[in-house]
């Protein structure tokens, strides 16, 4: 949400006056451009309509700057103020035709003091593209702000402030988009050439937003450039080549398309099949989309907005007999994210502005699975395909199909009346979850995941439609001219829950002094189950008969933070949170018996191992329940160093987060699966000549969680006959008994080793041919640090037991380039 414009009641010193007006681009009203008074720490972001108000500005005069992404961002009016009045200005800015002069000036994150959002966190567009080691993805650069983390290296899934990826509100122009990553998650579908705005609230955000606990990335598609026919930039990254076409509709408005694909897929695919290493027919993990927006203004107070954004990921591949490896993968699958959604935008007065939305939503996928593998209980890590002799194997398959589709239609009214700064509104979610899965095991593969504690996969038909509807309402009110509060309460509907929630929300900022502010917050948040929400439980069974026994999750959040600017380059930021989480939905737990035998003695090699006998332990089934709570605390402090003028070289932040997250069962308390205690950032970027810049992106932090192994264990093979069931040990060809790893159950008692890693990038801005170019070189951790992923085991020939490690990302250098025309 922008900033809104500053309430007239609001009374004037004597010595003090106010700058207000409106600013404007080329083909309409420039929204969420950085207002800024020279000489004073004051300033403001213009709203939806590119109005602004600066509040308590001292008699006299004053060079007004404007900055916004992609226009030439410089001194653009004169303002004399007098004691007790108004002054206004308009301004129109101009497009920038040289990408330094983006590169010289980023927006202020000064914040207005009627801003009650407590937890706001966010990058320009630029820095998402140029931060070292982040591919040039919004996402990925996110996880250098405080209190968001990463799943792993090879995804860009966020973790924010201790709770999953599932919990994430994500839209795009307003839209929710339920499955927003591209080429299997290692980057996102926004675009970094397009994308105007980026917006994340880590916590206690307002009640416009519901069906999610944690938090929400609102991200914004820039308008196509309208002054002239065609514009156009051509951009090569490391995952991708990036298209983008833009400019001006004959009949008044604005269109942008842009296209994105993979090409390491077509260099390396010919390679491998030359090489053997795969065979048949060969698709590397790919990805291509297209995204496009049109705007076209009706009149002076009608304008529609249509996005639209169609992409497909694919892979393929059939590991050939020339492989040096002795096991064997064949695999296919394809998914395709499309949305077309429509903004009806009317602004019948300076003080109302209404937003209809409409949006069709499908993210489809199918493919199939099949393997044969090493026993991961074996140490095969330096084994060929010709060293087979004595290995066990077991083989796995499955074939999928899903669907999940979303129909919306929403309408937002905003009123500024007074004191008062009213939004309303409500929509209706028609959501078609389906999803076919079907598995193949062989006997030593289900003997492996029961030791284990776990259930078998079973095979899925689902198919749900359901309605869920919402209406919300909150009010910020200028208590004082330093003191604004803001009540909300949000109703949720959830026709397959058949509940009706109520969330309310309270939040309050308060300006200490011109400079400081002071922000709080609390609410309700409530989540409800589905299959769409799939990121880190994709193995539980949301079908219409386990559905109808879940309850929504619900989060309270408890937020307190200040941000002060410590002069007009330097701002701190600090902010302590609390979540607490109740009706967690957990994979059911049950006591039941299980087959298992112990070591007669422990001095004797090889082993002797009792006759197999039933105890009763805790074993885990893919039926969901709400039968777990939790919580997450911490506290996040971020010093950054702003670019205020052109003449300035360097920018960049610190940051430190301390995060604590648990969840309790039955009261028992282990740590979250996301669980990270200290998180460090160092961002940096230094022009160290005119046309040469320097980034650099330090990251340090605690390893995550993981299932510890607690010992050996024999195999055993269960069997039934005549309704008898008897349990045996199972041998190799030596007559040996085969061990197992033993893994502790619904528990993360392990951890990680800590994790660092520095990512540098250099990039200059030629003027080759008399065109604008941006060239880069990046390196992701340039000194090549080992930071572990997962933790398995494996079991030697003396019946230890051995970590097998799965490390992150090496040092991988990459170039790129940028060339606008």
């Amino acid at each position: 949400m922008l900033v809104q414009l500053l309430l007239p009641s609001i009374i004037f010193g004597a010595d003090t006056g106010a700058i207000e007006g409106v600013v404007r681009v080329p083909d309409g009203d420039a929204a969420g451009a950085t207002v800024l008074i020279d000489r004073t720490k004051l300033g403001a972001i213009t709203d939806a309509q590119g109005r602004f108000v600066v509040e308590n500005v001292p008699a006299g005069t004053y060079a007004v700057f404007v900055r916004l992404i992609g226009y030439e961002q410089q001194a653009a009016a004169v303002a004399e103020v007098s004691g007790g009045k108004r002054t206004r200005i308009d301004i129109m800015l101009r497009l920038s035709a040289v990408e330094m002069k983006q590169v010289e000036i980023t927006a202020s994150r000064r914040r207005a003091a009627d801003d009650t959002r407590p937890s706001v966190v966010g990058m320009t567009p630029r820095e998402a593209k140029y931060l070292p080691g982040a591919a040039e993805d919004v996402l990925r650069s996110l996880r250098s702000l405080p209190g968001v983390l990463s799943v792993n290296d090879f995804s860009s899934q966020l973790v924010i402030r201790g709770s999953g990826p599932d919990q994430n509100f994500i839209a795009i122009d307003g839209f929710e988009v339920i499955n927003p990553y591209r080429l299997y998650g290692f980057i996102s579908m926004f675009n970094p050439e397009t994308v105007s705005e980026i917006s994340l609230e880590t916590g206690g955000f307002g009640a416009k937003y519901g069906d999610r606990l944690s938090a929400v990335l609102d991200v914004r598609n820039r308008e196509g450039n309208a002054d002239r026919l065609l514009h156009g930039k051509l951009n090569s990254s490391l995952t991708n080549a990036n298209l983008i076409l833009e400019g001006s509709l004959p009949t008044g408005g604005s269109w942008l398309v842009s296209a994105r694909r993979t090409y390491y897929d077509l260099i390396l695919a010919p390679f491998l099949k030359k090489t053997k290493i795969v065979e048949g027919d060969v698709a590397l993990p790919n990805f291509r989309d297209v995204q496009g927006k049109l705007v076209v203004p009706v009149d002076d107070n009608n304008k529609l907005l249509l996005t639209g954004i169609s992409s497909r990921d694919g892979a393929q591949l059939t590991s050939g007999v020339d492989r040096n490896r002795p096991d064997s993968v064949s695999f296919l699958d394809e998914s395709y994210n499309t949305l077309a959604g429509v903004t009806w935008q009317y602004t019948p007065s300076p003080t109302v502005v209404a937003q209809t939305r409409a949006s069709w939503y499908r993210n489809t996928g199918a493919g199939a699975f099949d393997g044969s593998f090493v026993d991961p209980a074996q140490n095969s890590g330096d084994l060929s395909r010709s060293d087979t002799l004595g290995l066990r194997f077991f083989a796995f398959g499955v074939d999928y199909d899903y669907s999940y589709k979303k129909l919306t239609l929403q309408e937002i009214v905003s009123v500024s009346a007074g004191v008062h700064s009213l939004e309303m509104g409500g929509g209706i979610d028609r959501l078609t979850t389906e999803r076919i899965r079907s598995f193949r095991l062989d006997d030593t593969f289900k003997n492996l995941i029961t030791s284990r504690g776990q259930a078998l996969p079973r095979d899925v038909t689902s198919s749900l439609t359901y309605t869920r509807w919402n209406l919300f309402l909150h009010d910020r009110i200028a208590v004082l001219p330093t003191l604004f509060v803001q009540p909300g309460l949000r109703m949720d509907r959830y026709e397959v829950l058949n509940r009706t929630y109520l969330a309310p929300r309270l939040a309050v900022s308060y300006a200490v002094d011109p400079i400081t502010t002071v922000r709080a917050a609390t609410g309700s948040y409530y989540q409800s189950p589905g299959m769409e929400k799939q990121d880190n439980r994709a193995a539980l069974d949301f079908t219409a008969e386990t559905m109808g026994t879940l309850r929504a999750e619900r989060a309270d959040h408890f937020i307190a933070g200040i941000e002060r600017m410590l002069s007009a380059e330097w701002q701190i930021k600090a902010e302590s949170y609390y979540k607490r989480f109740t009706d967690v939905i957990v994979p059911q737990k049950f006591i039941g018996r299980v087959w298992t035998s112990t070591r007669t003695d422990a001095q004797i090699w090889p082993p002797v191992w009792s006759t197999p006998a039933q105890v009763l332990r805790d074993s885990l089934t893919s039926t969901p329940v709400n039968d777990a709570s939790g919580r997450s605390y911490g506290f996040e402090v971020m010093l950054q160093k702003l670019y205020t003028s052109s003449g300035e070289t360097l920018s960049g932040w610190i940051s430190y987060a301390l995060s604590y997250a648990d969840r309790d069962r039955h009261g028992e308390i282990t740590p979250f699966l996301f669980d990270q205690r200290h998180a460090v950032n160092v961002v940096a970027s230094y022009r160290f000549a005119e046309r040469w810049e320097l980034g650099a992106n330090f990251t340090l932090r605690s390893g995550r969680p993981f299932i510890l192994a607690t010992g050996v264990k024999p195999r055993l093979r269960v069997e039934t006959t005549n309704g008898v069931q008897r349990a045996s040990l199972v041998r190799d060809a030596k007559g040996n008994v085969i061990l197992d790893v033993e893994y502790e159950v619904d528990k993360y008692s392990g951890r990680l080793s800590l994790y660092h890693a520095l990512d540098v990038r250099v990039t200059t801005y030629p003027r080759w041919w008399g065109l604008h170019w941006s060239v880069y070189l990046d390196v992701t951790n340039i000194y090549n640090h080992a930071n572990e992923q997962q933790v398995n085991y494996f079991i030697d020939d003396g019946g230890r037991l051995h970590e097998r490690v799965t490390n992150g990302l090496p040092i991988f250098p990459a170039l790129g380039f940028s060339l606008a025309f």
